[in-house]
């Protein structure tokens, strides 16, 4: 598993909320990307990131607002998958219009580890007059759009409840700044 943390012992991470920083050491001279990640269940990362354009997850849901500002975010695959919440998943993919042919099989893709990252580009409140805009949206819940997905190669690694901090790997770091995210 690779290390989510910094490189360099003397890093100090700048004020909360940032959604990617560069730094650079002075003492070391080590230097990198770190951007906030997040980790969804399988087969939710594949849903965002496989899927054609017409039919891709491009709404967060969440219970409760989870980031303050807009921006890229990485996508982890959660260690833990069981078939009930897969079939579940599914059913919501399926009502949303997402044919049988796309669906991915339940244990087909690796878990735990980052797989691409996306940008957020707004935030939707619950019961937000937008909601009928998007099909995956559920109306009771917050709702992050994300306008712009990059798959990254999967790199293992233990993810984090909540939005945690990722260093980005230098071929990471090009792949997302190719795609626009910043």
């Amino acid at each position: 598993m690779a290390d989510r943390g910094k490189r360099c012992p003397h890093f100090k991470p700048p004020a909360s909320g940032m959604p990617w920083f560069e730094w650079t050491c002075s003492e070391c001279q080590d230097s990198g990307v770190r951007m906030r990640a997040l980790s969804l269940h399988d087969p939710y990362p594949w849903l965002i990131l496989d899927l054609p354009d017409e039919h891709h997850k491009n709404i967060e849901n969440r219970q409760r607002s989870m980031l303050s500002a807009t921006g890229p975010l990485l996508v982890h695959v959660a260690k833990s998958a069981t078939r009930p919440r897969h079939e579940e998943a599914l059913k919501l993919a399926r009502r949303c219009g997402v044919p049988d042919s796309l669906l991915p099989a339940f244990g087909a893709r690796p878990l735990m580890g980052i797989v691409g990252c996306v940008n957020v580009s707004q935030k939707l409140p619950p019961h937000s007059m937008f909601d009928a805009l998007y099909r995956w949206k559920f109306p009771t819940h917050v709702g992050y759009v994300l306008n712009k997905r990059v798959k990254l190669p999967f790199r293992g690694m233990a993810g984090g409840q909540g939005v945690f901090h990722v260093d980005l790997t230098r071929e990471e770091e090009q792949i997302v700044r190719r795609a626009g995210m910043f």
